[in-house]
C-alpha cells in the first residue's frame, strides 16, 4: 500500500488555526490578550526526525521559533507557544489507518489537537506571561539554546533521569489542569468531529501513574463547577481531597521503586 502524502502547507496552516482556537476556547481567560503560537516540529529541527515526543513547550519556544513566525507575518511580540511534532503525528495516523479504509488526515488532525490540549495544560501550569528580552539575549537563545533544544528533540531514547523528569512535569497541577481543559473541550465544536479521548490527551501510565480515568473520578464535579474560572485561579485553590490522596499514593509507590 502506498504511503499517503503528508498534509499540504494549507492544511498545516488550517491546523495551526484550529489548535490555537481549541486552546483559547478551553482556557479563554489564561490566554486572553496574549499571542499564542502553534509551532511545528519541522520549524525547529528541519528535516530531522523527532521520534521521542509528540509535542513540547518551553518559556523560550516563541523566541526559538520567531524567525519562522515572522516569515508568516504572525509575530505579535512575546507570548506562550506550543510545539506539535507533525511528522510523528502523521506517521502515527498513517499506521493506525493503514489496515482500514479510514482517511488519514482526520486522524492526524485529532492527534494534533490532542497534543495541543496537552501542551496547553503545561502553559497554564507554568504561566502564560512572557517578558521582553534584549536582541543580544534573543541571539544567544537562537544559537546556544536552539542547539541544545534540537538535541533534546531528536534524541530517540530516554534515560532513567529523563523519564523521572517527564513524570515531574506531569504532576498533580498538570493532571488537574488537563482534566479541566478536557472537560471544556467536550463543549467545543471540535469534540464531536474529532472525539479526543482523555487517555490519548493524558496517558498518565506513561509516567508510572494511575490511569487518568481514576483521577477523573477522583476530581469529581470540580471541572463543571469551576468552568467560569481561569486555570490559574483553579490551580491556586485546594484540589479535592480524593484527587490529592490518589496522587500522593502514586508518588509514594513510585518512590518505593527507585
Amino acid at each position: 500500500m502506498k504511503t499517503p502524502a503528508g498534509p499540504s502547507i494549507e492544511a498545516l496552516e488550517e491546523l495551526r488555526t484550529d489548535c490555537e482556537s481549541l486552546c483559547r476556547q478551553c482556557a479563554l481567560i489564561d490566554f486572553d490578550g496574549k499571542p499564542l503560537y502553534v509551532v511545528l516540529g519541522s520549524e525547529i529541527v528541519g528535516d530531522e526526525n523527532v521520534e521521542r515526543i509528540g509535542g513540547c513547550t518551553t518559556s523560550l519556544l516563541d523566541v526559538l521559533a520567531r524567525p519562522s513566525i515572522e516569515s508568516r507575518g504572525q509575530w505579535c511580540g512575546r507570548g506562550p507557544a506550543l510545539m506539535i511534532n507533525e511528522k510523528m503525528m502523521w506517521q502515527i495516523a498513517v499506521e493506525q489507518c493503514g489496515t482500514t479504509s479510514l482517511p488519514v488526515f482526520p486522524k492526524f488532525k485529532s492527534l494534533c489537537l490532542s497534543v495541543a490540549l496537552h501542551e496547553a495544560a503545561h502553559l497554564a501550569v507554568d504561566g502564560t506571561a512572557r517578558q521582553d528580552i534584549s536582541p543580544e539575549a534573543a541571539e544567544y537563545v537562537s544559537t546556544k539554546t536552539l542547539r541544545a533544544f534540537r538535541v533534546a528533540l531528536t534524541e530517540t531514547t530516554a534515560t532513567r533521569e529523563e523519564r523521572r523528569s517527564d513524570r515531574e512535569h506531569h504532576d498533580a497541577k498538570w493532571i488537574r489542569a488537563i482534566l479541566h481543559l478536557h472537560h471544556r473541550a467536550c463543549a467545543t465544536n471540535y469534540w464531536p468531529l474529532l472525539a479526543m479521548q482523555l487517555d490519548v490527551v493524558a496517558d498518565l501510565e506513561l509516567y508510572g501513574l494511575s490511569p487518568v480515568w481514576k483521577f477523573e473520578r477522583a476530581i469529581g464535579d470540580e471541572p463543571a463547577r469551576l468552568i467560569g474560572l481561569s486555570i490559574a485561579e483553579i490551580l491556586a485553590s485546594e484540589p479535592p481531597g480524593e484527587f490529592s490522596k490518589l496522587y500522593t499514593a502514586d508518588t509514594d509507590r513510585l518512590k518505593g521503586l527507585q
